[in-house]
């Protein structure tokens, strides 16, 4: 008996090392165990340098000893250690104290058409077919044996997946070790101790992974055709797949995972993971629910989901609860590029679920119910530490959600949420670089969501499912936000200029989707550059109603280094904005007064303000100023149903101009003021009879409007310039003939003009210069003619009595109560007519900026 048993021992690894291969001939592949090594009295087995591979590959001797092997093959195993118990199989039961396996290696090949290089099962009807339908029988025969595994564990497994053209690997996953303690089949189901993980690591290949969701082409290699099956074969039964097969009968009395820690080695760091699972009393029959408890810990984070599971048909209820939860952690498994973005962040929340995958009782679609708030968020550029968006807390409550299973015209989205409670959020933008721009790109693709989507052929695709599907109906109760924080940093700019908004808050109530986006009550207000304040209110209950925005004390100088962009400099000053705002469903329409407020603002190199309106800017400031130093403007707005951009810059410029406008013909329309073009002169606002030096009487009222507008615009000064024309000059001679003969200068001699008649003449002209009305014969009328034709005038006589036209209307309007620092006299000029022309400057005791580049002489001023 026991020299049988010593044959046994010998002969046994020898049958073994034999069978092994010839078994998996059977199965389309090649096997070789390099050594075996039984305790048949102690109960264990164990296989040694075990290599299995596909027949094509196996026959290649690519080995080091040219043994018909590879360095790659489909599976190969250092070791395989298997310990038990043959007591145990007198009682119908398979106990397994150990198996062991050490580094199990697999490698898979994929082909040029996306399938996997795998052993083929055998063809139906074969002999191999046959013993496989044998084993099943076996199988079900042997029902009633129970099974136990104290301990399974893999050592230093590794999977590596390749491509056939490149021999890249695109996919390798490996743990230092993976194992589970007791395992047990029986009767009352299938439980299951600890299961441990130490040290896994998993790669994939981009590009090989967002290849696989390509559709194929028409170049793609067709697939290879499966093997064809034996002649005498009756035709294999189609696959019972598709939504509509029904499961195979299982059921499951118990699946217990007690508590498994595993480490996640991450390219930012190790993630230190725990799970528990507990199913119970599970099965597919149709109409059957099971309780699952599922239990994920992930560093200090809490995830729980519980409830219960239905597989036919597929559907779930219960609860997902998740407790301190920071996202760092989270990220480095699902989005590890994203996870040192966050500097701090904890959230926690509640939410029933229930999920159905056919139309009962309720439609098919998932539903949500609960609460979550996410703590301390706070997004910083990796390598500056530049803040990009944070928050103390964001509180949503969410009554209802539902999502149908599938894109239905008649059955949309909905999404009702009770309250959404946002506190102290900050958010900064900067240019350049701007750290919100690179966070937004590493959230999602840079592609254009917008752009249609095209066929193979570059035409617009059909629109699918999804596109004909219902929009989306969202609804509101509240939405609150407090303490908000905005930044705005531009850098391209010297100095650096920061717009900042500070104690945001926010109010709207009864927002909705449904039939238009709108709100019942909005309002939002905070501050703007330390001394500003704005407020919107209103309501816009389905998309129309009114509001109203109003904006007080912005500070214009902080805006100076952005002004300099654009070819201005601003010193000081304040604005404020009114807007009424009118939403009709098909337009919306603005009417926004702007008030500006001290405003001290000059021009740059290149600015062209003074030819756009024909003045200088400080000219355009004074004589828009009114008596508080306020400058309005008006700037209606109107944007259609299309959602036409506004461009702001021409609407004020318009303003402007209208503003210019209506300053210069209204309350001094009457004067006739007209600006420059092409540097010739205007005729002057306030004529004069030829050789008068004052104003005809007719002129009080033009005088009136002056004062009148120099009361108004008290940042306005006049410049008044005196004029001269040809018409000056005859009655300048007489007067000068007259300032003789009073001087008692005789009259020059004139040819066939004798004593006597220069005795006549002369005597009549101081008569005349005393105010009286001397008579002269027509004969000595027309000496005095030709006097008065041959007496020279000088042109600083003609200049005096233009200086004195300018000096009789400054007198004026002196005398009207306007201040002298409001009227300015310039130098007399040559004109077609008689008179005084009135220009407009800024008053020296408003002491507005220079401009750096000055208009011509033709663009100061205004007649």
């Amino acid at each position: 008996m026991i020299g049988g048993l010593l044959v046994v021992r010998i002969a046994l690894p020898f049958a073994l090392e034999w069978a092994v291969p010839r078994l998996a001939a059977d199965q389309n592949l090649v096997a070789r165990v390099g050594n075996i090594d039984l305790g048949l009295i102690a109960g264990e087995a164990t296989l040694e340098d075990v290599t299995v591979d596909l027949p094509e590959s196996g026959a290649v001797g690519a080995g080091p000893a040219g043994d018909g092997r590879r360095d790659d093959p489909l599976l190969s195993v250092e070791r395989l250690h298997v310990a038990f118990e043959w007591t145990a199989l007198l009682v119908g039961r398979i106990h397994l104290s150990a198996v062991e396996i050490g580094a199990p290696t697999i490698h898979v090949v994929q082909l040029a058409d996306g399938r996997l290089r795998l052993p083929e099962p055998p063809p139906a009807g074969s002999e191999e077919a046959d013993d496989l339908e044998l084993e099943t029988d076996d199988a079900e025969a042997g029902a009633g044996w129970t099974f136990a595994l104290d301990r399974f564990e893999l050592r230093r497994p590794e999977l590596t997946l390749r491509t056939e053209a490149e021999q890249a690997a695109v996919v390798r996953l490996a743990a230092e070790q993976l194992g589970f303690d007791g395992l047990a089949i029986d009767a009352e189901g299938i439980a299951v101790g600890g299961i441990d993980l130490a040290r896994p690591g998993i790669f994939v290949e981009r590009e090989w992974l967002l290849a696989q969701g390509d559709t194929p082409t028409s170049d793609a290699a067709e697939p290879a055709p499966p093997p064809s099956a034996a002649p005498d074969a009756e035709p294999a039964p189609p696959p019972s797949a598709g939504p509509g097969a029904a499961l195979p009968t299982l059921e499951l009395e118990h699946l217990k995972i007690d508590r498994a820690e595993f480490t996640v080695n991450t390219e930012t760091g190790p993630v230190d993971v725990a799970l528990r699972f507990d199913v119970s009393d599970a099965g597919t029959r149709p109409g059957q629910t099971f309780p699952i408890d599922l239990g994920l810990e992930i560093d200090a984070a809490e995830i729980e989901l519980e409830g219960r599971v239905g597989l036919d048909p597929i559907g779930f209820a219960g609860d997902l609860t998740w407790r301190r939860l920071t996202l760092p952690p989270f990220l480095q498994l699902a989005v590890p590029e994203l996870a040192a973005w966050v500097a701090s962040c904890e959230t926690e929340g509640e939410l029933a679920i229930e999920f159905r995958s056919t139309d009962a009782a309720e439609p098919a679609g998932i539903r949500l119910q609960g609460r979550t708030r996410v703590a301390d968020l706070d997004f910083r550029e990796p390598e500056r530490g530049e803040l990009a968006l944070g928050w103390e807390s964001l509180e949503i409550g969410i009554r209802q959600v539902f999502a149908p299973l599938a894109p239905d015209p008649e059955r949309p989205v909905r999404v009702e949420i009770e309250r959404v409670e946002l506190v102290a959020p900050s958010i900064v933008h900067t240019n350049p670089p701007d750290a919100l721009d690179a966070l937004l790109a590493t959230l999602g693709d840079e592609a254009d969501p917008d752009a249609p989507s095209r066929d193979d052929e570059g035409e617009p695709a059909e629109p699918s499912d999804a596109d004909r599907a219902a929009p989306p109906i969202v609804e509101v109760d509240e939405v609150r936000l407090s303490k908000g924080r905005l930044r705005y940093v531009d850098r391209s700019v010297e100095p650096t200029h920061t717009t900042a908004i500070d104690a945001l808050r926010v109010a709207v109530d009864g927002v909705s989707t449904d039939p238009a986006p709108g709100a019942e009550e909005v309002l939002v207000e905070g501050s703007i550059q330390t001394t500003g304040r704005f407020a919107l209110r209103g309501g816009l209950p389905g998309g129309r109603g009114d509001l109203e925005f109003e904006l007080e004390a912005l500070d214009l100088a902080s805006y100076d280094a952005l002004a300099r962009g654009a070819g201005w400099r601003i010193d000081r000053g304040r604005t404020s904005l009114d807007s009424t705002i009118a939403a009709t469903g098909e337009a919306v329409e603005t009417q926004n007064r702007i008030v500006l407020h001290d405003l001290r603002v000059g021009t740059l190199a290149g600015n062209d303000f003074a030819s756009r309106f024909g003045m200088s800017v400080d000219v355009a400031l004074a004589l828009l100023r009114d008596p508080a130093g306020d400058i309005a403007l008006s700037a209606p707005i109107t944007v259609d149903a299309d959602g036409t951009g506004v461009d702001l810059a021409p609407v004020v410029a318009s303003a402007l101009r209208t503003a210019l406008k209506g300053a210069l013909t209204s309350p001094i329309k009457m004067l006739g003021v007209v600006t420059p073009k092409g540097g010739g002169e205007a005729a002057p606002a306030i004529p004069f009879a030829s050789g008068a030096e004052a104003p005809a009487p007719d002129t009080r009222e033009q005088l009136r409007a002056l004062a009148e507008l120099a009361d108004q615009r008290p940042a306005l000064a006049f410049r008044l310039v005196g004029h001269w024309a040809d018409d000056d000059r005859e009655p300048t001679a007489r007067r000068m003939l007259r300032e003789a003969a009073v001087a008692g200068d005789d009259l020059p001699d004139l040819e066939e003009v004798g004593f006597f008649e220069r005795r006549r003449i002369g005597a009549a002209l101081r008569e005349r210069a005393g105010g009286g009305t001397a008579e002269l014969s027509p004969e000595d009328e027309a000496i005095l003619d030709r006097y008065v034709a041959a007496t020279d005038v000088p042109e600083t006589r003609l200049r005096a009595l233009a200086e004195a036209r300018a000096q009789s209307i400054r007198q004026s309007l002196l005398e009207r109560g306007t201040p002298p620092a409001a009227i300015t006299l310039a130098s007399p000029r040559r004109a077609d007519r008689a008179g005084v022309s009135i220009g407009f400057a800024a008053r020296a005791d408003d002491p507005a900026p220079a401009p750096v580049s000055s208009p011509g002489p033709d663009q100061q001023s205004s007649r």
